[in-house]
């Protein structure tokens, strides 16, 4: 009746659905459904005690490394601050999501990273 993709799609629907009432709103993903689970749940407990983003980023990272192999990177800021950011990735390396006012950039070394400007500069007065 459904092929796999469909069904695929389906549940990422109900997974984006999900995020969204738990705070989480991914922006852009090329992992596995299991992955991005483990990603968004290890995030939530590790900023649950820690403030410091570098720290809680360093941290999420040591744990992709230990879970996933080597060569995890994780980026973490506040608002837009990945604002105009491009990935290329290779299956199972990157997900980019926000919970609440907080982004995270996790993945893996082999990736692509093109940033480019946006952001308009303001008028001088």
């Amino acid at each position: 009746m459904f092929n796999s993709k469909v069904l695929g799609l389906i549940f990422l629907i109900f997974l984006f659905a999900f995020c969204i009432n738990e705070g989480v709103i991914i922006h852009k993903n090329d992992m596995s459904v299991h992955m991005q689970q483990y990603v968004i749940a290890r995030t939530k407990q590790i900023i649950e005690s820690e403030t410091d983003l570098n720290i809680a980023a360093k941290q999420l990272s040591h744990e992709m490394n230990d879970k996933y192999g080597k060569n995890w990177n994780c980026f973490a800021g506040i608002d837009s601050s990945f604002a105009g950011i491009s990935v290329e990735s290779k299956e199972d390396s990157f997900i980019w999501f926000s919970i609440k006012e907080k982004i995270f950039l996790v993945l893996k070394q082999v990736v692509e990273i093109k940033i480019t400007n946006t952001l308009k500069k303001c008028p001088k007065k």
